[in-house]
Protein backbone atom coordinates (compact mmCIF):
# COMPACT_ATOMS: atom_id res chain seq x y z
CA UNK A 1 0.00 0.00 0.00
CA UNK A 2 1.06 3.35 -1.02
CA UNK A 3 1.90 6.25 1.11
CA UNK A 4 0.44 9.31 -0.26
CA UNK A 5 0.38 11.21 2.94
CA UNK A 6 4.25 10.85 3.13
CA UNK A 7 4.47 12.94 -0.14
CA UNK A 8 2.33 16.03 1.06
CA UNK A 9 4.04 19.28 2.10
CA UNK A 10 5.13 20.50 5.26
CA UNK A 11 2.05 22.14 7.35
CA UNK A 12 3.32 25.59 9.08
CA UNK A 13 2.05 28.75 9.69
CA UNK A 14 3.07 32.33 9.28
CA UNK A 15 6.37 29.95 7.42
CA UNK A 16 6.64 28.68 11.19
CA UNK A 17 6.56 24.63 10.42
CA UNK A 18 5.75 22.06 12.92
CA UNK A 19 4.18 18.52 12.54
CA UNK A 20 0.23 17.81 12.97
CA UNK A 21 -1.76 14.80 14.48
CA UNK A 22 -4.75 15.88 11.68
CA UNK A 23 -6.05 18.79 9.62
CA UNK A 24 -9.85 19.38 8.42
CA UNK A 25 -11.30 21.69 6.50
CA UNK A 26 -15.23 22.86 6.31
CA UNK A 27 -17.38 24.79 4.21
CA UNK A 28 -20.45 25.56 3.37
CA UNK A 29 -22.56 27.18 0.90
CA UNK A 30 -24.67 30.21 1.21
CA UNK A 31 -28.09 29.42 -0.05
CA UNK A 32 -31.07 32.31 1.19
CA UNK A 33 -34.89 30.54 0.26
CA UNK A 34 -37.16 33.47 -1.35
CA UNK A 35 -40.70 32.33 -0.42
CA UNK A 36 -43.71 33.74 -1.55
CA UNK A 37 -47.13 33.76 -0.37
CA UNK A 38 -49.50 30.73 -1.73
CA UNK A 39 -46.64 28.76 -3.30
CA UNK A 40 -44.99 25.49 -2.08
CA UNK A 41 -41.12 25.90 -2.27
CA UNK A 42 -39.17 28.12 -2.51
CA UNK A 43 -36.60 29.64 -5.47
CA UNK A 44 -32.97 29.22 -3.55
CA UNK A 45 -30.82 31.98 -4.88
CA UNK A 46 -26.45 30.44 -4.68
CA UNK A 47 -25.23 33.14 -3.41
CA UNK A 48 -21.31 32.01 -3.28
CA UNK A 49 -19.09 30.04 -1.10
CA UNK A 50 -18.64 30.63 2.41
CA UNK A 51 -14.93 30.76 3.71
CA UNK A 52 -13.42 27.61 4.10
CA UNK A 53 -12.13 26.61 7.91
CA UNK A 54 -9.23 24.66 8.93
CA UNK A 55 -8.89 22.67 12.07
CA UNK A 56 -5.33 21.81 12.66
CA UNK A 57 -4.13 19.56 15.69
CA UNK A 58 -0.59 21.05 16.01
CA UNK A 59 2.00 18.40 18.01
CA UNK A 60 4.83 20.29 20.07
CA UNK A 61 6.17 17.56 21.83
CA UNK A 62 10.04 17.63 22.47
CA UNK A 63 12.26 14.49 21.19
CA UNK A 64 9.51 12.04 20.62
CA UNK A 65 8.90 12.42 17.30
CA UNK A 66 10.28 11.58 13.95
CA UNK A 67 10.25 14.07 11.24
CA UNK A 68 9.19 13.32 7.79
CA UNK A 69 11.00 13.41 4.40
CA UNK A 70 9.75 16.63 3.59
CA UNK A 71 9.71 18.19 7.26
CA UNK A 72 12.01 20.74 8.99
CA UNK A 73 10.85 21.35 11.82
CA UNK A 74 12.88 21.65 14.91
CA UNK A 75 12.93 22.16 19.02
CA UNK A 76 9.02 21.85 19.11
CA UNK A 77 9.11 22.38 22.99
CA UNK A 78 8.78 24.68 24.27
CA UNK A 79 10.71 27.05 21.33
CA UNK A 80 8.48 26.00 18.36
CA UNK A 81 5.65 25.99 20.36
CA UNK A 82 5.77 29.68 21.62
CA UNK A 83 7.01 31.41 18.18
CA UNK A 84 3.53 29.24 17.08
CA UNK A 85 1.69 31.02 19.53
CA UNK A 86 2.90 34.57 19.08
CA UNK A 87 2.61 34.47 14.88
CA UNK A 88 -0.99 33.33 16.27
CA UNK A 89 -1.76 36.27 18.16
CA UNK A 90 -1.47 38.03 15.25
CA UNK A 91 -4.83 39.20 14.40
CA UNK A 92 -3.87 40.41 10.78
CA UNK A 93 -4.14 37.88 7.43
CA UNK A 94 -1.23 35.17 7.28
CA UNK A 95 -0.02 32.23 5.38
CA UNK A 96 -1.49 28.96 6.29
CA UNK A 97 0.42 25.87 4.29
CA UNK A 98 -1.80 22.98 3.99
CA UNK A 99 -0.12 20.22 3.24
CA UNK A 100 -2.41 18.86 0.23
CA UNK A 101 -3.72 22.98 -0.89
CA UNK A 102 -0.44 24.70 -0.33
CA UNK A 103 -0.49 28.42 0.59
CA UNK A 104 -3.63 29.57 2.18
CA UNK A 105 -4.49 32.90 3.09
CA UNK A 106 -6.47 32.64 6.43
CA UNK A 107 -7.53 34.69 9.27
CA UNK A 108 -6.42 32.97 13.12
CA UNK A 109 -9.83 32.39 14.88
CA UNK A 110 -9.31 29.97 17.15
CA UNK A 111 -6.62 28.51 20.01
CA UNK A 112 -6.92 25.63 22.50
CA UNK A 113 -4.19 24.17 24.79
CA UNK A 114 -3.58 22.71 27.90
CA UNK A 115 -0.80 21.19 30.03
CA UNK A 116 -1.30 17.26 30.68
CA UNK A 117 0.49 15.91 33.36
CA UNK A 118 0.20 12.49 31.16
CA UNK A 119 1.72 13.75 28.22
CA UNK A 120 5.74 14.87 30.02
CA UNK A 121 7.29 16.25 26.57
CA UNK A 122 4.61 18.73 25.95
CA UNK A 123 1.31 19.66 24.47
CA UNK A 124 -1.05 19.00 21.53
CA UNK A 125 -2.57 22.40 20.53
CA UNK A 126 -5.95 22.87 18.08
CA UNK A 127 -5.78 25.60 16.10
CA UNK A 128 -8.82 27.00 13.86
CA UNK A 129 -8.08 28.83 10.60
CA UNK A 130 -10.66 30.80 8.61
CA UNK A 131 -9.68 31.47 4.85
CA UNK A 132 -9.97 35.14 3.96
CA UNK A 133 -10.06 37.40 0.87
CA UNK A 134 -8.61 40.74 1.79
CA UNK A 135 -8.22 42.07 -1.52
CA UNK A 136 -12.33 44.06 -1.23
CA UNK A 137 -12.82 43.11 -5.02
CA UNK A 138 -15.42 41.72 -6.70
CA UNK A 139 -16.36 40.42 -10.16
CA UNK A 140 -17.96 42.44 -12.36
CA UNK A 141 -20.97 39.90 -12.61
CA UNK A 142 -21.24 37.82 -9.52
CA UNK A 143 -23.56 35.35 -9.34
CA UNK A 144 -25.81 36.55 -6.74
CA UNK A 145 -26.66 39.05 -9.03
CA UNK A 146 -26.70 37.15 -11.67
CA UNK A 147 -29.32 35.01 -10.09
CA UNK A 148 -31.38 37.79 -8.41
CA UNK A 149 -31.83 39.79 -11.93
CA UNK A 150 -32.30 36.48 -13.79
CA UNK A 151 -35.27 35.80 -11.44
CA UNK A 152 -36.79 39.31 -11.63
CA UNK A 153 -36.55 39.33 -15.58
CA UNK A 154 -38.22 35.62 -15.88
CA UNK A 155 -41.14 36.76 -12.39
CA UNK A 156 -41.53 40.09 -14.82
CA UNK A 157 -41.94 38.43 -18.28
CA UNK A 158 -44.22 35.73 -16.91
CA UNK A 159 -46.62 38.78 -15.42
CA UNK A 160 -46.43 40.45 -19.26
CA UNK A 161 -47.54 37.34 -21.03
CA UNK A 162 -50.86 37.31 -18.81
CA UNK A 163 -51.69 41.06 -19.84
CA UNK A 164 -54.25 41.62 -22.93
CA UNK A 165 -53.54 43.73 -24.26
CA UNK A 166 -49.60 43.50 -23.62
CA UNK A 167 -47.67 46.28 -23.16
CA UNK A 168 -45.50 47.32 -25.96
CA UNK A 169 -41.71 47.28 -24.67
CA UNK A 170 -39.25 45.37 -26.84
CA UNK A 171 -39.15 46.99 -30.73
CA UNK A 172 -38.62 43.94 -34.07
CA UNK A 173 -35.67 45.74 -34.75
CA UNK A 174 -34.27 45.20 -30.60
CA UNK A 175 -31.59 41.85 -30.11
CA UNK A 176 -33.45 40.71 -27.26
CA UNK A 177 -37.43 40.39 -27.12
CA UNK A 178 -37.59 39.69 -23.64
CA UNK A 179 -36.03 41.16 -20.10
CA UNK A 180 -35.13 37.48 -19.16
CA UNK A 181 -33.15 37.40 -23.00
CA UNK A 182 -31.67 40.43 -22.07
CA UNK A 183 -30.26 39.79 -18.83
CA UNK A 184 -28.39 36.29 -20.55
CA UNK A 185 -27.12 38.39 -22.72
CA UNK A 186 -24.98 40.30 -20.25
CA UNK A 187 -23.86 37.00 -18.58
CA UNK A 188 -21.10 36.92 -20.96
CA UNK A 189 -19.83 39.63 -20.60
CA UNK A 190 -17.35 39.43 -18.30
CA UNK A 191 -14.02 41.21 -18.32
CA UNK A 192 -13.65 39.92 -21.97
CA UNK A 193 -13.11 43.23 -24.02
CA UNK A 194 -13.20 46.93 -24.07
CA UNK A 195 -15.59 46.14 -26.74
CA UNK A 196 -18.20 44.01 -25.60
CA UNK A 197 -18.31 45.87 -21.95
CA UNK A 198 -19.32 49.05 -24.14
CA UNK A 199 -21.68 47.24 -26.25
CA UNK A 200 -22.54 45.57 -22.39
CA UNK A 201 -23.31 49.23 -20.90
CA UNK A 202 -25.53 50.32 -24.10
CA UNK A 203 -27.91 47.12 -23.48
CA UNK A 204 -27.99 48.11 -20.24
CA UNK A 205 -28.72 51.64 -20.68
CA UNK A 206 -31.33 50.85 -23.10
CA UNK A 207 -33.02 47.92 -20.49
CA UNK A 208 -33.00 50.57 -18.27
CA UNK A 209 -35.10 53.32 -19.75
CA UNK A 210 -37.35 50.10 -20.80
CA UNK A 211 -37.99 49.00 -17.42
CA UNK A 212 -38.16 53.32 -16.80
CA UNK A 213 -41.44 53.32 -19.74
CA UNK A 214 -43.17 50.45 -18.35
CA UNK A 215 -43.78 51.50 -14.57
CA UNK A 216 -44.89 54.78 -15.90
CA UNK A 217 -47.43 53.30 -18.29
CA UNK A 218 -48.53 49.84 -16.73
CA UNK A 219 -52.42 49.94 -17.12
CA UNK A 220 -54.37 48.83 -14.24
CA UNK A 221 -57.30 48.24 -16.41
CA UNK A 222 -55.33 45.80 -18.80
CA UNK A 223 -56.93 41.76 -18.55
CA UNK A 224 -55.22 39.29 -16.97
CA UNK A 225 -55.57 36.45 -19.19
CA UNK A 226 -53.70 32.76 -18.53
CA UNK A 227 -53.30 29.54 -20.73
CA UNK A 228 -53.89 25.85 -19.51
CA UNK A 229 -50.79 24.37 -21.00
CA UNK A 230 -52.52 21.14 -21.05
CA UNK A 231 -55.83 21.87 -22.85
CA UNK A 232 -55.29 25.76 -24.07
CA UNK A 233 -58.24 26.86 -22.87
CA UNK A 234 -57.66 30.25 -21.80
CA UNK A 235 -59.01 32.41 -18.61
CA UNK A 236 -59.76 36.16 -18.55
CA UNK A 237 -59.29 36.56 -14.43
CA UNK A 238 -60.32 40.17 -14.92
CA UNK A 239 -58.48 44.03 -14.78
CA UNK A 240 -55.17 43.95 -13.33
CA UNK A 241 -55.64 46.31 -10.79
CA UNK A 242 -53.75 45.93 -7.30
CA UNK A 243 -51.42 43.34 -9.43
CA UNK A 244 -49.69 46.54 -11.34
CA UNK A 245 -47.71 47.05 -7.76
CA UNK A 246 -45.90 44.11 -8.50
CA UNK A 247 -44.84 44.47 -12.20
CA UNK A 248 -43.92 48.20 -10.70
CA UNK A 249 -41.83 46.90 -8.02
CA UNK A 250 -40.11 44.19 -10.39
CA UNK A 251 -39.17 46.83 -12.65
CA UNK A 252 -37.68 48.63 -10.05
CA UNK A 253 -35.62 45.86 -8.66
CA UNK A 254 -34.55 44.61 -12.19
CA UNK A 255 -33.74 48.42 -12.68
CA UNK A 256 -31.19 48.45 -9.87
CA UNK A 257 -29.65 45.09 -10.00
CA UNK A 258 -28.86 46.23 -14.13
CA UNK A 259 -27.34 49.42 -12.82
CA UNK A 260 -25.07 47.24 -9.97
CA UNK A 261 -23.71 45.32 -12.95
CA UNK A 262 -23.44 48.60 -15.26
CA UNK A 263 -21.27 50.65 -12.44
CA UNK A 264 -19.00 47.16 -11.89
CA UNK A 265 -18.57 46.68 -15.55
CA UNK A 266 -17.60 50.02 -16.13
CA UNK A 267 -15.12 49.23 -13.30
CA UNK A 268 -13.74 46.39 -15.02
CA UNK A 269 -13.16 47.11 -18.08
CA UNK A 270 -10.60 49.75 -17.16
CA UNK A 271 -8.24 47.18 -16.06
CA UNK A 272 -5.38 45.28 -17.73
CA UNK A 273 -5.63 41.68 -18.22
CA UNK A 274 -2.36 39.37 -18.13
CA UNK A 275 -2.45 35.75 -19.20
CA UNK A 276 -0.22 33.14 -17.70
CA UNK A 277 0.61 29.75 -18.85
CA UNK A 278 0.74 26.93 -15.72
CA UNK A 279 4.02 24.64 -16.32
CA UNK A 280 2.77 21.66 -14.26
CA UNK A 281 -1.07 20.90 -12.71
CA UNK A 282 -1.43 23.51 -10.22
CA UNK A 283 -4.35 23.55 -7.76
CA UNK A 284 -6.38 26.98 -8.01
CA UNK A 285 -6.23 28.22 -4.62
CA UNK A 286 -1.83 27.95 -5.06
CA UNK A 287 -2.26 29.79 -8.61
CA UNK A 288 -4.57 32.01 -6.56
CA UNK A 289 -1.90 33.21 -4.77
CA UNK A 290 0.93 32.72 -6.98
CA UNK A 291 -0.59 35.19 -9.25
CA UNK A 292 -1.72 37.71 -6.04
CA UNK A 293 -5.26 37.57 -7.52
CA UNK A 294 -8.36 35.92 -5.83
CA UNK A 295 -10.27 32.13 -6.90
CA UNK A 296 -13.57 33.59 -7.76
CA UNK A 297 -11.58 36.56 -10.10
CA UNK A 298 -9.96 33.70 -11.60
CA UNK A 299 -13.49 31.40 -12.12
CA UNK A 300 -14.83 35.00 -13.43
CA UNK A 301 -12.18 35.29 -16.16
CA UNK A 302 -11.75 31.90 -17.09
CA UNK A 303 -14.96 30.21 -17.00
CA UNK A 304 -13.33 26.71 -18.39
CA UNK A 305 -11.57 26.37 -15.24
CA UNK A 306 -12.46 23.24 -13.59
CA UNK A 307 -14.62 23.89 -10.57
CA UNK A 308 -15.49 20.17 -9.22
CA UNK A 309 -11.76 19.09 -9.35
CA UNK A 310 -10.08 22.53 -8.61
CA UNK A 311 -6.56 21.01 -10.15
CA UNK A 312 -5.67 22.94 -13.17
CA UNK A 313 -3.76 21.26 -15.93
CA UNK A 314 -0.23 21.87 -17.34
CA UNK A 315 -0.15 24.05 -20.21
CA UNK A 316 -3.66 25.87 -19.43
CA UNK A 317 -4.00 29.67 -20.51
CA UNK A 318 -5.08 31.54 -17.73
CA UNK A 319 -6.51 34.99 -17.73
CA UNK A 320 -5.99 37.25 -14.12
CA UNK A 321 -5.41 40.40 -13.28
CA UNK A 322 -2.10 42.06 -12.72
CA UNK A 323 -1.51 43.59 -9.23
CA UNK A 324 2.04 45.21 -8.15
Amino acid sequence: MSDILSTLQEASWRDIPFPIANISESGTQDAPLHKRADRDGAFVEGTGRAPFVYKVTGVFVASTIARGKNETWDDLFPATFLRVRDAWMDRTTGTLNHPLYGPVRCKPASWDVSLNPDNRGGVFVDLSFIETNDDAETPAFTPSERSFAKSTAADLDAQLGTLNPPPSVFAPQDGEQSFSELVDSLTAVVDSTTLQGQRAIAKIDSGIGKLQRLANSIDRAASVVVTDATTGTTTNLGPLGAGAARIWQNCQNLAVALREIRSKILTSSNKDVSTFITERPTMLVGLSIQLKTTVAELLELNPTLPRARPVIPAYTLVKYYPRS
